[in-house]
């Protein structure tokens, strides 16, 4: 078991919260780290998603890469290498 440190008032805030809903302070303080966990482990998903995204100096250039899915297209490697 790991012992985690917060300030009185927090704490006070936090055994209200658990009295008010009939709960533990552990269950509390387990649900809201677990919900913030959650928010930003989708936050990575989005991001990578977004992983083939043209760099700036080639964005005015989209329409010629209408199409493009992956990293491994022949039109995309030649824009990329002739802009290096």
């Amino acid at each position: 078991m790991n012992t985690i440190t917060i300030d009185s008032n927090t704490y006070s805030e936090v055994e209200n919260f658990a009295k008010l809903n009939n709960t533990t302070v552990a269950d509390v303080v387990k649900a809201s780290i677990q919900g913030f966990l959650k928010k930003f482990s989708r936050s990575e998903a989005v991001s990578q998603t977004k992983k083939y995204e043209l760099p700036d100096h080639l964005k005015k250039m989209r329409g010629i890469l209408a199409g493009v899915e992956d990293e491994n297209d022949e039109r995309l490697n030649y824009i990329l290498e002739k802009h290096k």
